[in-house]
Parts: C-alpha cells; structure tokens; sequence
C-alpha cells in the first residue's frame, strides 16, 4: 500500500518554536515527521518528555539523502540573550541554513518550504503596530547591532521573494509562548514564570508594551494550512485573534499565580533588536491561506501556563 503520508522536515528541532510544533504535530497520522538538529539528544531527551515514541531523528548531514515534502526551517535566534551573544553570526546562522535548504528544494522542485521568519522584519521602531502599508528603513552609513538580525530576516524574504517559481512561504512570527519556554532565557514571559517559581518580585519599567503572542495550536493549524498552499510564495503575519498589554499579563499572574511585581520607574534594559512599544501586527494577509486564529493572547498565556505547571510540577 502506498504511503499517503506527509514527510515533514523540521530544522532546528531543538528550539523553542519547534518543540510546540512537535507536540501539536506528532499525533496526527497524515504527517510523518523528519527531526533535525544540531544536538540530537536534546531532542531525545525532548521527546522522552512528551512521551513521543520512536521519533525519526537525524543529523544535518543526512537532510539531503531523504525524500521529503515540506520543510519547515525553525533555525533562528529565538531569544534576545541568544541575539546579543551571536551578534554579527546572526548572518551566517541564517544563511547558512536557508541556502541547505533552497538547495534541497532546487534538486526536488515538489518540496514546499515553511520559514519562521520575524516581525522584525519591519523594523526596529514600532510605535505603531505593524500594518500593509509599514514601510521598513534604515540609516544604511550608521548600522547598529540592533539592525543585524531584521536585516538578516529581510535578506533571507527578499530571496526567496525573487524565487517565485518555487514555493515558499515566510511566517513572520511576532511573539509566541508556550509550555516549553527556556527560562534561563531573558525576556519577558521568560522572567515572569521564573519570578513565580523563585519566589521573587519582579521589577519592571513603567511602558505599557503591548505584545502578541500566537497559541502553539494555532501556529501548527497555521503550518498545516501552509502544507495544502501549493505555488504560493509570500511572506504572511502570523498574529493571535487579539494581543495584550503587559500589565494586562502581570495582573494576570498576580490574580492566577500570586506574581509580585514592582514597577521601577528608572528601569534601565535595552532590546538587542530595538524597543518595541507595540509589537504585533495589523496586517490580515494570513487570510490568504484561508486561517483564522482561535485564541488570544490571553488564552495562549493562559491554556501554556497552566500546562507549563502540570508539565514540571
């Protein structure tokens, strides 16, 4: 009988990203999934986690020996921390990855291409959200740290923008949470799980950020929904049915978690890739796919949280 499965290829399959995908993806029985990664037992010991029997796990240097259908690229810089450590990497990290792969789909002109990209695209100032008409710019004489990483992102749009024959589909995911988060890492979800597991009050600026962040469900209806978008090549906003304030989430925790927070107003802290007061997007163009989210970002933060303590209690 003839295998009637997807073959799946997750890059990257040890970051944040690609373990909610993982998790949301492994049980559905059209899909066979193909994990790459660097370091393979972090994987192995992933999956031990969420009881994923018999995964199909393999070494970069084994992609190009199978046949598969849709590759998903979740290599990438997934916290700021990571962002200012790599610094000027930030370029060969990416390209080196999306080129393994446009070659991958040169050689087998059938395979469609999913890439994680970012909301950074659009820039490093966002005093508004991000909309259809954004226009991105930079002072091309006076390129700071904080532009490597967009511009990397744009770079990597741009190309396969000039690909068109071929299909590619760039997400650009502006915030994402889940019960897998790192929280050795330094960013906001991040300091306030840590904050309630130790005990401590937070200490916060007094901006009123607003974020959104895409439910991991969401994020692998929106994957599946990409697996049946055949000669489409664009990039596309993901974004939640509707993002949230940050005191809207520290009040949340303090009422569900009991977090303490104190806001400080000379709080110092800079973001590797530019402040962002309002860091989400306005841009429907998602709906070409024909997707439509399911949860906010309250109920991301939320289902992920109450899962995150069930999962490590």
């Amino acid at each position: 009988m003839k295998d009637t499965k997807i073959k799946v290829a997750i890059i990257g399959a040890a970051s944040h990203i690609a373990k909610g995908l993982i998790f949301f993806l492994k049980d559905d029985q059209s899909i066979e999934l193909h994990l790459y990664a660097r370091n393979l037992e972090k994987v192995t010991s992933f999956s031990m986690l969420i009881d994923y029997k018999n995964p199909i796990l393999k070494p970069f240097s084994e992609f190009n020996d199978d046949r598969i259908d849709v590759i998903i690229n979740c290599i990438g810089i997934s916290y700021t921390s990571d962002l200012i450590s790599l610094n000027e990497n930030v370029f060969e990290l990416t390209e080196k990855f999306d080129n393994l792969i446009l070659d991958y789909i040169r050689r087998n002109q059938g395979t469609s291409y999913i890439n994680l990209s970012s909301g950074a695209v659009y820039g490093t100032s966002f005093n508004q959200p991000a909309s259809i008409t954004t226009k991105a710019s930079i002072d091309v004489n006076n390129i700071r740290t904080e532009d490597y990483y967009r511009i990397a992102k744009l770079n990597s749009e741009a190309k396969h923008r000039s690909l068109n024959y071929y299909n590619i589909i760039d997400l650009r995911i502006f915030g994402y949470y889940s019960r897998f988060i790192d929280l050795t890492k330094n960013y906001l979800m991040a300091d306030i799980i840590s904050s309630i597991k130790e005990k401590r009050t937070l200490k916060t600026s007094p901006i009123n950020i607003i974020r959104d962040y895409i439910h991991p469900i969401d994020l692998s209806n929106i994957i599946k929904t990409c697996f049946e978008g055949k000669k489409i090549n664009q990039a596309l906003d993901v974004k939640s049915k509707k993002s949230i304030s940050k005191m809207e989430i520290l009040n949340l925790f303090k009422q569900n978690h009991g977090l303490k927070f104190e806001i400080i107003e000379d709080y110092g802290g800079h973001s590797a890739t530019g402040e962002k007061l309002n860091y989400y997007s306005e841009n429907d163009n998602i709906e070409i796919i024909k997707f439509t989210p399911k949860y906010t970002s309250l109920e991301c933060i939320e289902t992920e949280t109450e899962a995150l303590f069930k999962l490590f209690s």
